[in-house]
């Protein structure tokens, strides 16, 4: 019925001048039915029966399985939803599942008790479901140019990566290392887990259409890439590109964000030597450059003292230009403005100055931003925060600035 309805659509499309537009249209509604999933696993679990969830959903999670994006769904015990299925489907009491096309009442696959990953690999592939990579590797010979298509690509192929890797991986203890310092994997389970991502990524390397490709997904997968060496190769040898594209388009969020996912899985790079790399306009402010989204990406990747110091230059400028909620008497008890001053303007600057050990003037901008402000929090948060840069005896003594505040 779908390849039917994509014969349809394909063949509905003027011939002539409007020929582009639609044939854009058309492909982009043949991707939109590629990705819809053929049917939903419902879950039907018994009274009384807590295992039965748990041992589907980590089934879901096998990497054949999960390539196949399943969509579930869990019906309660007692759910009427649920005693009417089991009566359509001939089930009994006990805990089963049953795949249900979406938008209709046609049953497909179904069982009682948890199945096996076989048993249930050939309900899916009788009821429609494809390895989403392969689906998109088809789409994609048929429309190279489509940028969508090889962006989500991109995205599956780092989900089966990173799914097959940290499966690979021994747990880390309660506050022990995360994957991104973990032991490196063999190679042989590297080249399995990340050689189809590393090979995608580097051909849009190579012929130039990353610049179009949405990436933004990267910045919140887990950090992967310290057990990896196929990904910090890959990074090492295109990293130089992305800085040339930054002096390029130095605002770029986009480009910030790629760059300090990269530096930051190979170690660091410098950060001040590639800001004075950058050329921003000569009439933008110091406050405004780094761009306020890149500054607060650099701040989370910053390493070393000359990265610190390059960041404290911009928010130093940024606080003392500007108007601020904890500087204006006005806005006491805004707490909404209270906070989200201190968030993205009094934080970083302290942070910085702290990390360069520069207590003194971070006391004298935090106390300035008290007798202004009055705000009862801020004392806890600044001691919080310097607390975390490892500085015990100024957070005891930050942490009574609140009761100070009070009197």
């Amino acid at each position: 019925m779908r390849s039917a309805c994509l014969a349809l659509l394909l063949a509905a499309g003027p011939p002539l001048a409007g020929q582009g537009a639609v044939a854009r249209v058309l492909r982009a509604r043949e991707l939109e039915l590629l990705d819809a999933p053929p049917a939903t696993l419902l879950l039907l679990p018994a009274a009384g029966d807590r295992a039965f969830v748990p041992a589907l959903q980590a089934l879901l999670d096998h990497p054949a399985l999960a390539a196949l994006r399943v969509p579930a769904q869990v019906l309660p015990p007692g759910d009427p939803e649920a005693a009417r299925l089991r009566a359509q489907a001939g089930l009994g009491v006990g805990s089963a599942w049953i795949l249900r096309e979406p938008g209709t009442r046609r049953l497909g696959g179904r069982g009682l008790g948890a199945p096996t990953e076989p048993a249930l690999l050939d309900a899916l592939h009788a009821e429609g479901f494809q390895d989403r990579a392969a689906i998109l590797t088809a789409y994609l010979r048929r429309h190279p140019e489509n940028r969508e298509a090889r962006a989500q690509l991109l995205q599956v192929l780092w989900s089966r990566g990173e799914l097959g890797a940290l499966r690979g991986l021994p747990p880390a203890p309660a506050g022990g290392p995360t994957p991104a310092k973990a032991e490196p994997l063999s190679p042989v389970r590297d080249l399995e887990c990340w050689s189809p991502f590393t090979g995608a990524l580097d051909a849009a390397f190579r012929d130039g259409s990353w610049r179009e490709l949405d990436l933004g997904w990267l910045a919140d997968a887990p950090p992967v890439e310290g057990a990896s060496p196929t990904l910090q190769g890959l990074y090492i040898r295109w990293l130089p590109e992305v800085e040339g594209a930054l002096r390029e388009d130095p605002s770029s969020e986009a480009l910030w964000s790629l760059w300090c996912r990269m530096s930051g899985a190979t170690g660091g790079r410098h950060l001040d030597a590639l800001l004075a790399s950058l050329a921003p306009s000569p009439l933008t402010p110091p406050g405004d450059w780094p761009p306020e989204g890149a500054a607060r990406l650099l701040l989370a990747a910053a390493k070393t003292p000359a990265d610190w110091q390059a960041l404290e230059t911009h928010y130093a400028a940024a606080w003392d230009a500007g108007s601020h909620p904890l500087l204006d008497r006005a806005a006491r008890g805004a707490e909404e403005a209270l906070a989200a001053d201190w968030r993205d303007s009094l934080e970083p600057l302290l942070t910085c100055e702290l990390r360069l050990g520069a207590t003194a003037r971070a006391e004298a901008v935090l106390r300035a931003a008290r007798d202004a402000s009055r705000w009862s929090g801020l004392g806890a948060k600044a001691a919080a925060l310097a607390e975390r840069c490892g500085q015990k005896a100024l957070a005891a003594r930050w942490a009574a600035l609140d009761r100070e505040a009070a009197r």
